[in-house]
């Protein structure tokens, strides 16, 4: 992996100010950092009266014929704006720190792969018209019903669904000319950890998978590329090499530039599938670049792991998990 570019500035939500990037520090992992966000509780509450009003427009605008094809786009749309009107900062703020950017554990092997369109269009995520009674423990928690509805088709946790769904809807808001959608990033998490459960692991409630999924030390052998610790064992219990870590499976060093704490539980944690799928979506986002177009979606895929066969599944897996939840 060439070090990825810094994220581009953020374009602000409507109502909102825009995402803050990351400050140069130290090249060690941070302990405890956090980022400035309002509590989420606090955010829905403030959600729940424009919200409910979206919901009324969508409701009267889904009897008619016309109105029933644009909304699910116009959901998503209003509750947007909703968000703006009642000036609830939804977006989290990245909390990593500029870091050297090591390259990645795979072999530097450069293959084109068959793929000649990105991958189709998939069901899309919406959250629901009107707010929960309750606040939502997970800001991704929003998208729980798309997301059960979702899982049996695509065979993917409902917990992991949530994540990748808030954080396509995350870039989308700040990011709009990215376009990445949250079928590439399912077939990144299923092909790196199973989405947080390889080696045991299991993936909690809360988003976190748990025992922590470390990969290889990066010594040099095993078709690893040498890097030395650049975490001081922080994230990956090794102060002498560096490993991937997490269900998105960081380098350390790159999970330090787009570390973002998406769940408002005050931590960056690479095992909580909830930030790591954020970080993960900044990062493919990073090079400012629209996904819809085939070069730029192999160019940034490839970047994540620079191997053609990596590419050519991350895409059959994609076009599955869109193609299955449209059924």
């Amino acid at each position: 992996m060439t070090r990825p570019q810094a994220a581009p500035a953020a374009e602000a939500a409507p109502g909102t100010a825009a995402v803050p990037e990351p400050a140069a520090t130290s090249d060690t992992a941070p302990e405890g950092r956090t980022a400035p966000t309002i509590s989420v509780g606090a955010a829905m509450v403030q959600l729940r009266t424009a919200t409910m009003d979206a919901g009324r427009v969508i409701w009267q605008q889904s009897r008619r014929p016309v109105g029933r094809l644009t909304t699910i786009g116009a959901t998503l749309a209003l509750l947007v704006t909703a968000a703006g009107v009642s000036g609830a900062l939804l977006i989290p703020s990245l909390g990593g720190a500029e870091a050297a950017v090591a390259p990645t554990p795979t072999p530097s092997v450069t293959a084109e792969a068959p793929p000649t369109t990105a991958p189709s269009p998939s069901a899309e995520p919406t959250p629901p018209a009107t707010a929960s009674p309750t606040p939502a423990a997970r800001p991704a928690a929003v998208f729980h019903r798309w997301a059960e509805a979702t899982s049996p088709k695509v065979d993917v946790p409902v917990t992991a669904l949530e994540a990748y769904a808030y954080a396509e809807w995350v870039v989308t808001s700040t990011r709009p000319s990215c376009k990445l959608r949250w079928t590439t990033l399912a077939a990144i998490g299923k092909i790196e950890s199973d989405h947080g459960r390889a080696k045991g692991a299991k993936l909690g409630d809360d988003a976190k998978s748990m025992p922590p999924i470390v990969g290889p030390a990066l010594d040099g052998t095993k078709n690893t590329k040498k890097i030395n610790d650049t975490d001081a064992g922080t994230l990956d219990f090794d102060k002498k090499w560096d490993h991937a870590v997490g269900p998105m499976q960081f380098i350390p060093a790159t999970w330090l530039t787009y570390a973002v704490d998406a769940d408002n539980d005050q931590l960056v944690d690479p095992h909580d599938l909830d930030d790591a799928a954020l970080a993960a979506a900044y990062y493919l986002c990073a090079p400012g670049k629209d996904l819809t177009v085939v070069a730029n979606w192999k160019s940034v895929v490839l970047s994540y792991n620079n191997v053609g066969v990596y590419l050519q599944k991350v895409f059959d897996t994609a076009q599955a998990y869109g193609r299955s939840s449209q059924t």
